[in-house]
């Protein structure tokens, strides 16, 4: 999830509400014939922040907005720092979060999301356990963005 330092509410919001439903391998009813009892799914997820420091130098709320995030981060073990400016569209933060995901996981699938998004997961996993999982890119391409 992509996510702005500043939004530690949305965070808690997201950890409190729908990530829960993601917590450990969880049951998928995948209604194929034969298979009445469903697929386990495994889960993980993280928070991508621009790294501590990282910020305007100018910026007086700086050093207080880092040192929440090295709490936060010690307290969930879910926050990955990433040495870029935030910036919009995604940009270069979400080439290294790419990065960072090829490089420290082996994930099967990878879902961007944004931290002012909710998602139902349990419909979202059953879908995506039924798809060929060849080259498949779900979602919307901003094109006016240098690549």
């Amino acid at each position: 999830c992509w996510c702005r330092k500043l939004l530690f509410p949305a965070r808690r919001a997201i950890r409190e509400t729908w990530l829960t439903l993601l917590t450990g391998p969880t049951k998928v009813d995948t209604a194929r014939p034969n298979d009445a009892s469903g697929e386990a799914v495994t889960t993980s997820y993280k928070f991508f922040v621009n790294a501590i420091g990282a910020g305007d130098p100018s910026d007086p709320a700086s050093a207080p907005i880092d040192d929440l995030l090295r709490a936060e981060a010690d307290a969930f073990g879910d926050l990955v720092f990433l040495d870029a400016l935030e910036e919009y569209p995604i940009g270069n933060m979400g080439r290294m979060a790419l990065h960072w995901i090829a490089n420290h996981t082996s994930a099967t699938y990878v879902l961007k999301l944004d931290d002012d998004m909710y998602i139902r997961p349990l419909p979202l996993l059953r879908h995506l356990i039924r798809q060929q999982r060849a080259m498949m890119y779900w979602g919307f391409f901003e094109r006016s963005g240098q690549v």
